[in-house]
């Protein structure tokens, strides 16, 4: 729920059902310093139909620095 006070940097659509992500959470959240709210966040993202080496592993730290991981399908 966003408060009017709030502004919105980026809208994307959503997913369709051909993508799955999962994770403790899938939703990222800053504070007013720009830092998330979590330490690390991390979420897996993978076709539905994933096959070799299509899954990618992503963490965030608390600053926002990103690594991505390709990693095997399971």
């Amino acid at each position: 729920q966003l408060s009017s006070s709030n502004e919105i940097l980026k809208v994307w659509e959503p997913l369709d059902s051909n993508v799955t992500i999962t994770g403790a959470s899938t939703t990222v959240t800053f504070n007013a310093s720009g830092l998330t709210t979590a330490a690390v966040s991390a979420f897996t993202v993978k076709p539905t139909t994933c096959t070799g080496d299509n899954k990618r592993t992503i963490e965030l730290t608390i600053t926002g620095r990103s690594t991505i991981t390709r990693g095997a399908c399971q």
